[in-house]
């Protein structure tokens, strides 16, 4: 930036962000280099272009090609940040997975308990009634018992 005049220099301060990633596209910087880097160094690499006059985009068939600005280090980190990222969200969601259905098959297992023990319940009220009901039954077998010996005399 310091091969630039003043006026070049203020000029490039005051772009934005976004038009400096759009310069840089239109001259062929890679998409995952422009996304990678911060305004500072957008800055730089535009002020580079300004500076070595391959500020303008090829044009025409004849126009020379501008070779690509890439650096594979860089892009080597942000695909091994990407691949980190991506495998943390995988771990993550799978734990949440895990821990969803740990919730539901404690929910299974309480549902499961709940149904037994009201089963157990109405077993063992069905078993008091019938013992009650047979126990209603002898009674009644004694009384109609007792009326038949008291009509036979």
């Amino acid at each position: 930036m310091e091969s630039l005049s003043e006026q070049q220099r203020e000029q490039i301060r005051k772009i934005s962000d976004d038009r400096l990633r759009d310069n840089l596209r239109k001259v062929g910087m890679p998409e995952a280099a422009i996304v990678a880097i911060d305004r500072p160094s957008l800055l730089a690499a535009w002020a580079e272009l300004v500076a070595t006059g391959r500020d303008k985009p090829a044009q025409g068939p004849g126009a020379l090609a501008i070779p690509p600005l890439s650096d594979p280090d860089l892009e080597k980190r942000r695909l091994d940040f990407e691949e980190r990222k991506w495998a943390e969200e995988l771990d993550m969601r799978r734990a949440e997975i895990f821990t969803q259905q740990q919730v539901r098959q404690a929910e299974l297992d309480a549902q499961q308990a709940l149904r037994e023990a009201e089963l157990a319940a109405q077993h063992k009220q069905i078993k008091l009634e019938s013992e009650k009901l047979n126990s209603n039954k002898n009674v009644c077998v004694c009384n109609v018992k007792i009326q038949i010996v008291l009509w036979l005399k």
